[in-house]
């Protein structure tokens, strides 16, 4: 029997970070990409919206993939949508001869409407338990090949590149025109505004038309939220300038509000529910990775980041 010191230790010991989910995007069984996660179970990811030709296949249906970086506007052929190398793509941001971070192939997805989209159902009740529900610690992580136009260079885009998004109101990661930058909204109670991560100057154009691996942590004990882009720390550049994080409120976290049995359970990548924020271009996905009641500290971001360079698929171990 426990005595009261020991129960009031054990209550006063917080939750244990969970591994929610590993979607690794090189292979689909009906549509539906499985959750990787070590101890089973789990949400799947379910591509929507896609011709089954192109995912029977590999680079099906090629179409213009643009790439402009400082000294370099250029395009190659890509797969619009379905599997695909990427094998055209030049300096890709990954170790000679990878051509995705998961191996020979990953997702095209074609954000439009009509487009593709990608859906995680039933992830919302995963992550926060109920509707309105919250979170005060996890980490996203996932891998990106976004296109680039023009001169100077920015991200190809007709509305905003949709990154994620949870429910059909909630926290969402996005970019606009500058290759530099991410931004996050209405990822906390209260913290409705736009909150903009930007690349330090050395890495200004690690996303410009590369693979780029974005991490999204949340740390509730040290009341902070950050980013990791490549394994590296970004300035937190909304309001005062130099930080490499932005406050999370005491009694904060990431609230969903959704409907049980609705698409609304869930994280839309390519565009947000009902299709908007569609960027009308298609571009890379490789790897989703979620963890609950911990961040992804800078360690952990690394070791992504490595292992994806080497086009080695996240098996759900940490290194």
């Amino acid at each position: 029997m426990l005595t009261i010191p020991a129960l009031a230790l054990l209550l006063a010991v917080p939750a244990q970070g969970d591994l929610v989910g590993v979607w690794n995007f090189k292979e689909a069984k009906d549509g539906v990409v499985r959750n990787e996660r070590p101890q089973g179970g789990g949400v799947p990811a379910v591509l929507r919206d896609f011709d089954p030709k192109v995912l029977a296949g590999v680079d099906v249906e090629p179409a213009d993939f643009s790439v402009s970086r400082t000294g370099l506007r250029t395009s190659v052929r890509v797969a619009k949508s379905g599997w695909a190398t990427f094998a055209g793509i030049p300096d890709n941001g990954l170790e000679d001869g990878v051509r995705t971070p998961v191996g020979p192939q990953a997702l095209a997805v074609y954000s439009d409407k009509p487009g593709n989209w990608v859906h995680f159902p039933g992830l919302a009740t995963e992550l926060v338990g109920r509707p309105g529900g919250s979170l005060r610690s996890f980490g996203w992580a996932a891998w990106f090949l976004l296109q680039t136009e023009g001169d100077p260079p920015q991200f190809g885009h007709k509305g905003v590149n949709a990154l994620f998004r949870f429910s059909s109101t909630d926290g969402r990661l996005q970019t606009f025109a500058a290759i530099d930058r991410f931004v996050s909204e209405d990822v906390g109670n209260g913290l409705g505004p736009g909150h903009t991560f930007r690349l330090l100057p050395a890495q200004k154009e690690a996303a410009a038309a590369r693979w780029v691996h974005l991490v999204l942590s949340a740390d509730g004990p040290a009341e902070k939220v950050q980013m990791w882009v490549n394994g590296q720390a970004v300035e937190y550049a909304t309001g005062t300038s130099g930080r490499d994080a932005y406050p999370w409120p005491a009694g904060g976290g990431l609230q969903i509000t959704y409907k049980l049995g609705h698409d609304s359970d869930g994280m839309s990548i390519g565009r947000w529910l009902g299709g908007y924020a569609a960027s009308g271009r298609t571009f890379g996905l490789a790897s989703v990775v979620i963890v609950k009641n911990e961040p992804i500290d800078q360690k952990r971001a690394r070791s992504l980041y490595e292992l994806g360079r080497r086009g080695i698929p996240f098996d759900g171990v940490w290194k």
